[in-house]
């Protein structure tokens, strides 16, 4: 049985390391560094949820995620920020393992309500 697919977006590669360890035998993680490089996959679909980091260089998380919804409406996401203040499922940086695990687990289970 494979994997759901998860669509990790952010430019510290440091992260995607750390995410796709956590994440290990739950998800297939797929990482791109910026939201130019992760267009082209968001629009292939096939993702059970998608994970961007606000803070990217050029477009930043929250437009990219913006962008996926209208392209794929029922795609659940998870916006991270080392800020907070946006709208939508949110995960605050620094996070650990565990928050991670139930941030994912909250914006699947809304992304299911909706």
């Amino acid at each position: 049985m494979s994997l759901p697919r998860l669509l990790a977006v952010d430019d510290e590669v440091e992260l995607l390391g750390f995410l796709s360890r956590v994440l290990l035998g739950r998800f297939e993680v797929v990482c791109a560094t910026s939201a130019e490089a992760a267009w082209p996959l968001v629009e292939a679909g096939g993702f059970a949820l998608l994970l961007a980091d606000d803070g990217l260089p050029g477009e930043r998380g929250a437009a990219l995620i913006r962008r996926a919804q209208a392209r794929h409406p029922t795609l659940p996401t998870l916006l991270t920020s080392g800020h907070g203040g946006a709208s939508g499922a949110q995960l605050k940086k620094p996070f650990d393992a565990a928050e991670l695990v139930a941030a994912i687990d909250a914006a699947l289970a809304q992304g299911k309500g909706s």
